[in-house]
Parts: structure tokens; sequence; C-alpha cells
């Protein structure tokens, strides 16, 4: 074994053994007693109400009233009529003035940049990422969440929202040089 647990029982052990025999310092817990009613100190001892909690039971105990219940607890209650009282009566409000119809907002835009590349007539075309599928995309494309692609720039994709007439960037990083 290692010293240090060693150590650690030994001094488990000698705790053990002094709790033992340490004198108990707290109030002592005493149990009930029987004595035969023929021992005079513990007649002198005792107080009248220790005389009266050990008296026999009557043999019959007096009845207790009680009284009819005032309904069956297994059957269910009908519900209490309804009280309903005479409200004055409201006097009309002006109409509210109608409420304009909700300008239209832009969809938030799901799309960012992916890449990019050159068609074999030249037009420019632009890869960009829709959660986890690519969409290629050129001037004058209708994308599904409703922008239309304006123009493709070397520095950004701007795309317009033909309800509001807003118009969004999509910015294109500069392509690394290459030596």
């Amino acid at each position: 074994m290692r010293t240090e647990l060693r150590w650690t029982l030994g001094g488990t052990l000698l705790l053990s053994v002094a709790a033992l025999w340490w004198p108990q310092s707290g109030p002592k817990v005493v149990g009930a007693e029987e004595h035969p009613t023929g021992d005079a100190a513990h007649a002198s001892a005792n107080s009248p109400d220790d005389a009266q909690l050990k008296a026999p039971l009557p043999p019959t105990l007096d009845p207790q009233p009680i009284e009819p219940a005032r309904r069956d607890p297994f059957v269910a209650m009908p519900p209490a009529p309804a009280v309903v009282a005479a409200a004055p009566r409201p006097t009309p409000q002006p109409a509210p003035p109608p409420i304009a119809p909700a300008v239209p907002t832009a969809p938030p835009l799901t799309l960012r940049y992916l890449g990019r590349m050159v068609t074999p007539d030249g037009r420019p075309m632009v890869l960009l990422a829709r959660g986890d599928t690519a969409v290629t995309v050129q001037a004058g494309m209708m994308l599904d969440e409703g922008y239309r692609v304006l123009r493709i720039s070397p520095e950004a994709v701007r795309l317009v929202y033909p309800p509001t007439g807003g118009e969004v960037d999509i910015p294109i990083p500069p392509a690394p040089h290459t030596p």
C-alpha cells in the first residue's frame, strides 16, 4: 500500500476509537420505562398528570352527534344560474380611420457569394450559395426570393426587389493575384 493511504487509514482508525471513548456532551435521551405500581419511590416522584395518563379507558365512549350531509358528494351539482345585470347601452364610437395597406418589405436575403466565371460567349456568371445549394445568376435573371439580378460588376452583384424598388449588393471579393 502507499504511504499516504496507510496514514489516512491509521488516522481514521484513531479518530473512530477516540469518538467511541469520548464522553457524550449533549442531552441524554432516555426511553420510557414501566415501573410496578407498588414502587414507593416512583409513586412519590410522579405528578398528578402522570396518574391521569395511566388511567384505564372507559368501556364505552359517549356518541358524538353528526349532522346529516347537505348534499351527496358523489352527485354533480348543477351550475348556479348566471346573474345577468343590465348593462348600460354603450355610446356609439366613431369609426376608426381606415388602415393603410402595409408597405411591402423585401424578404431577408439568404444568398452569399460562392464564385464567378465567364461564359464562352464572354458574359460574366456568378455562383451564389443559398444554404447548401449553388445558384448560377446572370444579369436580368429572376430569383426564387423575388429579387431580380440588376447587374454584375467586378465588385458586387446588384439585386433589386421589384415591389419596393430596394436594391441590395452582394460583395464580390477581389481575385487573388497569381504570379
